[in-house]
């Protein structure tokens, strides 16, 4: 991984300001679904959060968007794969459910890129067995988390 960061460093350098707050949506996404994904994004909103859609952008609007964030709230899905387009210093913070899935696999490889990642659990919504249960995460619990990553 760490040659496909350097690879695509190389032809999209990280711009010298990385400033943005990124949420990036799930909500087209067939399963693994965050319930209440819009109220989560309501409560960030005045943080600077943006909300996007990866699987509308290009390879090279992706790669240029995660290199000028500054702090990443995602659920966890594959879009976080692009996560190696950022600084290793992205403050980025994971919501899933207590049934997640591969989570070593994905997050063993982005810790020896440097980055530190946080993680935060919560309910499913279905089937507590089931690996692809929607879920809900308190966005109240997510807003004081961000702030405390934040320093505020």
């Amino acid at each position: 991984m760490q040659y496909i960061k350097d690879k695509m460093a190389a032809r999209y350098p990280l711009p010298a300001q990385r400033s943005r707050r990124l949420f990036l949506s799930r909500k087209n996404s067939a399963w693994r679904l965050l319930r209440n994904e819009a109220e989560i994004i309501e409560r960030l909103q005045d943080l600077g959060f943006e909300s996007i859609f990866l699987e509308e952008y290009d390879f090279a609007r992706q790669v240029r968007t995660f290199g000028e964030a500054e702090f990443i709230v995602a659920p966890n899905g594959s879009a976080l794969n692009s996560l190696i387009f950022a600084a290793t210093d992205v403050k980025a913070l994971i919501l899933g459910q207590q049934n997640s899935f591969n989570w070593g696999g994905w997050l063993g490889p982005i810790l020896d890129l440097g980055f530190k990642p946080e993680f935060m659990e919560g309910e499913a919504t279905e089937s507590t067995s089931f690996k692809h249960s929607d879920y809900v995460v308190p966005a109240d619990r997510v807003r004081t988390k961000v702030l405390a990553m934040l320093g505020s």
